[in-house]
């Protein structure tokens, strides 16, 4: 996620908003967008939901996770050169290990380079001066994405769990390890959704959920108290008045990256089956692609958006959004 709400600046009137939230006809607020996910997740009153989601997915790798302590999420950098980073999420559980959790919805060519930059950051800071024997806690890359990664291209799996072995494929160290869930890849398998299975149950409620009535919710059961508070706390009537100001404006985000994903998609099935030979579909991934950000970055600019806010609406570097206007 691009690690704040970005919407426009503009404060939307209370007409504007419940308009707005009328035409979602909504019940549940959408866990995706940025203020869904922060307000059910980055909570501290919310703690244990989160330390359920944790573990539904890490448990079996890294050990039952029983309590969890937010860190600040905003990483400068030991240096000025050195970029500064900002988490969506940045915990540390009961053994000391840190764990980073990103939700990002628009597509990033480099992502796995920027998930292992963030985890190489948290490593870089949790290590003590003067420690000379580098006793580093151990840090976890826990990442949501909206998107298809390249690196796990031509393989059904959605959850990928990465770790550093070497040629024997024995663990060189333990220090990282990095997960990713790759949505797009867990809906097309909705013929095979195991209910019973607390990964296929989270999922499927952060996809859906903000679909759902609350009778749709009911398949959940009544006597899981975290899943309860999970579906009371998503629900849009218990926001403020500015919550559901910050509720929209993050829904108008979410929907533009969709719109936008969905356009490259499009744009790139047409290209490549026009080619119909495989470089042809990498040119025409490539070329759809740049034809549709530039389009996202003209329509964002014309209607007032400035460039750092294009730039975490779209996820392009500021060098692509400069090229995108020319």
């Amino acid at each position: 996620m691009n690690n704040e709400t970005h919407a426009t600046e503009a404060k939307l009137s209370k007409e504007d908003v419940d308009n707005a939230l009328r035409l979602l006809n909504q019940t549940f607020i959408n866990p995706l967008t940025d203020f869904g996910f922060k307000r059910l997740l980055a909570n501290e009153q919310n703690k244990d939901i989160l330390i359920r989601f944790l573990n539904a997915f890490l448990s079996d790798h890294i050990g039952v996770i029983t309590d969890l302590t937010y860190l600040p999420t905003e990483q400068i950098g030991i240096t000025r050169s050195q970029k500064q980073v900002r988490f969506d999420l940045y915990c540390k559980i009961q053994d000391g290990s840190h764990v980073i959790i990103e939700m990002q919805n628009a597509w990033q060519k480099f992502y796995a380079n920027r998930s292992l930059m963030y985890s190489g950051r948290a490593i870089s800071r949790n290590v003590k001066r003067g420690d000379r024997e580098y006793d580093i806690q151990r840090v976890i890359s826990f990442n949501i994405m909206g998107f298809n990664m390249p690196e796990f291209k031509g393989r059904d799996r959605y959850f990928w769990r990465v770790q550093l072995k070497d040629n024997d494929n024995k663990i060189f160290s333990d220090r990282l390890e990095l997960y990713f869930i790759e949505l797009p890849k867990f809906a097309a398998q909705n013929n095979s959704w195991d209910f019973t299975d607390e990964r296929v149950k989270w999922l499927y409620i952060f996809t859906n959920i903000y679909r759902m009535s609350e009778d749709d919710a009911m398949f959940t059961e009544e006597q899981d108290p975290v899943f309860r508070k999970f579906y009371e706390e998503s629900k849009l009537s218990n926001l403020s008045d500015m919550e559901k100001e910050q509720y929209t404006k993050s829904v108008l985000d979410f929907e533009d990256v969709q719109e936008a994903l969905e356009c490259v998609r499009e744009n790139s099935l047409r290209e490549g089956i026009e080619q119909g030979i495989e470089q042809g579909i990498e040119q025409g991934i490539e070329q759809g692609r740049a034809e549709k950000e530039k389009q996202i970055v003209l329509s964002l600019m014309a209607n007032g958006f400035d460039i750092p806010t294009i730039i975490r609406i779209t996820g392009l570097t500021e060098e692509e959004v400069m090229a995108a206007q020319r």
